[in-house]
């Protein structure tokens, strides 16, 4: 679970600074307050990004393993010659070290992957299929940024924090964050729902491993694996790059369930559809077969 925070709707200029590029403040300023108690609370916030950031700063100084925040708040974006418009968004912020089955931390840092597994937990309750995108954010680290799209509509983000925005909060781990625009979803909520029977049949389960170029975003080799219509279910489970993979390069591997509605697949069944499978990616992506 992730434990819920409040903070404060108003802030100073030096922290947005830290996590919004200086293009986009000059271009559209925050509300200024007339009358601000503070120079610590003089402009109301345009994103929540510096908040969590923040308070994640606050509780790592406890040593705490692992920490799993969200807000729901509105923030205040600027109009020309008129009152900021009122957007309710949705953040989570997720950092330190990954739990085992038993609850004990491992040496594996929890950062984009571990808030994704969060966002799409989000989604799976509310009945939604999200697709995630590549996108460039300058508060966010390059190819470990995604979109998050619902219904064909841009909804939020999702990504590393830069480690210079990490730096400059003074936290030395890995940070995964992702920020939703309830507003932009709720049109969503509430569409229906389409169920198929459960195949009365086993599936079988593989794992499989390809090699792409560095900037081949990961959702879509699920798009075109998940063409196949003997997958039933298909998640990425590791992304690699470095030795023993070619500069420019990156391992994508993924844990595959095949599954038939009218009988139980044979291992001719399963050898021929992966096959099918790899020349689309080889096709679509120029990808290859990691042994």
């Amino acid at each position: 679970g992730m434990q819920e925070i409040i903070t404060y709707s108003l802030t100073d200029l030096e922290s947005l600074r830290k996590v919004l590029p200086k293009e986009e403040l000059a271009v559209a300023p925050p509300l200024r307050v007339s009358n601000p108690l503070s120079r610590q609370w003089e402009y109301a916030r345009t994103t929540l990004r510096h908040a969590l950031l923040e308070t994640l700063a606050s509780n790592l100084r406890g040593d705490q393993s692992l920490i799993s925040l969200f807000e729901m708040a509105r923030v205040y974006l600027p109009r020309e010659d008129d009152l900021p418009n009122e957007v309710e968004m949705a953040f989570g912020i997720v950092s330190g070290r990954e739990p085992d089955r038993w609850g004990r931390p491992t040496g594996e840092p929890a950062g984009f992957f571990a808030a994704k597994s969060r966002l799409d937990h989000v989604f799976a309750a509310l009945r939604m299929t999200a697709d995630y995108r590549e996108a460039t954010v300058s508060a966010y680290l390059p190819g470990r940024t995604a979109e998050v799209i619902v219904g064909g509509d841009r909804v939020g983000l999702i990504g590393e924090v830069h480690p210079q925005v990490v730096e400059s909060f003074d936290i030395g781990r890995e940070v995964g964050m992702f920020e939703v625009d309830l507003d932009a979803l709720l049109p969503h909520v509430g569409e229906i729902v389409h169920f198929q029977p459960v195949s009365p049949y086993p599936a079988v389960e593989e794992d499989m491993a390809i090699v792409v170029a560095e900037d081949v975003a990961a959702g879509r080799a699920l798009e075109l694996i998940r063409a196949s219509k003997l997958v039933a279910n298909v998640s990425v489970f590791d992304v690699y790059s470095g030795e023993p993979i070619a500069a420019g390069k990156k391992s994508l591997a993924f844990a595959i369930s095949y599954q038939a509605e009218g009988k139980t697949l044979s291992d001719a069944d399963v050898a021929k559809e992966r096959k099918r499978i790899v020349e689309r990616l080889k096709r679509e992506l120029n990808a290859e077969l990691r042994a």
